[in-house]
C-alpha cells in the first residue's frame, strides 16, 4: 500500500511540475494571446507620443526588448531617477495600468554603452530594473548568475505561446573593435566599429543560460516568441548584434533546430530603425526576426542587411505579433507600425499553420 501510494503522489507531483514549468515558474493558466506589441530604445527624457498609438491597440502583452531608459550610470539613484521619468509618461502609465508587461535590458538600461559580462555594476542595475518592473521577490530573475533572463507560457495546450526573454548582456563576452586604419574602411562600407569574434569561448549568453534555453525549448509549445535586445537574424553590419558571435548564432539556430515543436518568432531592437530579417534553415524552416526600434529614436542611415525583407521603418516605430487560433492551428502577422498607430511594415508568416 505504502508503495502505491508513494508512487500515485510521485506521478502526481511530476504532472505538477511539468506544468508549472510550461508556465514559466508561474501557478495557474494564463489566458490565449492574440496580439503582442513590442519596443525598444525609449529616451525617457524626450516625448513619448507613441504610447497613445499603443493603447487604442489593446494589446494582450506589452514586451519591453530593451534601452528601456537611457541611464549609462554605475549609481542606484540615477537608474531610479531616470525609470521615474519612465513612469512620469501618462501614456506609459495607461499602458501600465491595463496591459501585462514584460521586460528585458539592453546596454543602456544595464548600465553601459555596448557593455557586456565585465561591467561592474550590474547588481545595481539589476535591482533599478526588477523593483520597476515590480518583479516578486521570489523571482529566480534577483539571484540567477545568468542574469534576468525569464519564460512565460499563455494560453493552453492547443494555444500555447511560450515568451522567451534572454538576457544578452550579464555573461556577455567583450566584443572586439576595429583597429584605427580599419575603421575608415568600416566607415567607407556603412559599417558599425566592431568585428567578428571568431574565438569559440567567447559567449552571449554564458554556460547557465545555454542551459536554461535548451530546456525552456523542451517545453511544448505552438508558438515560441524569443526576445533578443540585440539583433539574432540580420547579417554582419560592424554593429552589436549576434552576427558578432558566429558560433553563438550557428549554437542557437542549432538549438532551435531540436526544439520540441511550435513556431519560432525572434523580436529584436537596438538599431533606432525597423526591419524583419529572415534565415533558411538547412531543413528549409524560415526563421524571422522582426526588430522594432525606437519607440521615440530613429536613424535614417540604416545600412545594408542581405537578410532583410523589405524596406526598413526609419520613423519611431513600435511591433506587432498577432495570432490568428482556428481548428488547423495558428496564422501569424508581424508588424510595424509608426508613432500615430499607421502601418508601415505587414508580414504573414507562410507556413505556420500548426496542427
Amino acid at each position: 500500500m505504502f508503495f502505491k501510494n508513494w508512487f500515485f503522489i510521485s506521478g502526481v507531483f511530476v504532472t505538477f511540475l511539468v506544468s508549472l514549468l510550461a508556465n514559466g515558474g508561474s501557478f495557474g493558466q494564463s489566458p490565449r494571446i492574440e496580439k503582442i506589441l513590442f519596443g525598444s530604445c525609449a529616451d525617457e527624457g524626450a516625448p513619448q507620443p507613441v504610447w497613445d498609438a499603443i493603447n487604442k491597440e489593446q494589446a494582450d502583452l506589452f514586451i519591453f526588448v530593451g534601452d528601456n531608459i537611457y541611464a549609462d550610470t554605475k549609481k542606484l539613484e540615477i537608474f531610479r531617477s531616470k525609470y521615474s521619468q519612465l513612469a512620469a509618461k501618462e501614456g506609459f502609465d495607461r499602458v501600465r495600468q491595463s496591459t501585462p508587461i514584460m521586460a528585458v535590458w539592453d546596454d543602456h538600461d544595464y548600465g553601459i554603452n555596448d557593455g557586456g559580462g565585465d561591467f561592474p555594476a550590474k547588481e545595481i542595475s539589476r535591482k533599478a530594473f526588477l523593483d520597476f518592473f515590480n518583479e516578486p521577490m521570489a523571482s529566480d530573475r534577483w539571484i540567477q548568475e545568468s542574469g534576468i533572463h525569464t519564460a512565460k507560457t499563455f494560453g493552453d495546450d492547443q494555444e500555447r505561446v511560450q515568451i522567451i526573454l534572454l538576457d544578452t548582456r550579464w555573461n556577455r563576452s567583450t566584443i572586439m573593435r576595429v583597429m584605427w586604419l580599419e575603421s575608415l574602411v568600416h566607415q567607407w562600407n556603412e559599417l558599425g566599429p566592431y568585428n567578428p569574434l571568431e574565438n569559440a569561448e567567447s559567449t552571449i549568453l554564458g554556460l547557465n543560460q545555454w542551459e536554461w534555453l535548451d530546456t525552456q525549448l523542451q517545453i511544448p509549445a505552438k508558438v515560441r516568441v524569443i526576445i533578443s535586445s540585440i539583433q539574432v537574424l540580420a547579417a554582419y553590419s560592424g554593429w552589436e548584434g549576434w552576427s558578432l558571435f558566429p558560433h553563438e548564432k550557428t549554437k542557437l539556430l542549432n538549438l532551435i533546430a531540436y526544439r520540441n515543436g511550435g513556431a519560432v518568432v525572434f523580436l529584436s531592437g537596438d538599431r533606432h530603425f525597423g526591419e524583419l530579417s529572415t534565415h533558411v534553415t538547412t531543413d528549409g524552416e524560415i526563421l524571422n526576426d522582426i526588430t522594432s526600434s525606437g519607440l521615440n529614436q530613429a536613424w535614417d542611415k540604416p545600412g545594408e542587411n542581405a537578410n532583410r525583407v523589405g524596406e526598413p521603418v526609419i520613423t519611431p516605430n513600435y511591433g506587432s505579433v498577432e495570432f490568428t487560433w482556428h481548428e488547423l492551428g495558428v496564422d501569424i502577422v508581424l508588424g510595424l507600425n509608426d508613432q500615430s498607430g499607421k502601418t508601415m511594415l505587414e508580414v504573414p508568416i507562410a507556413g505556420t499553420t500548426i496542427p
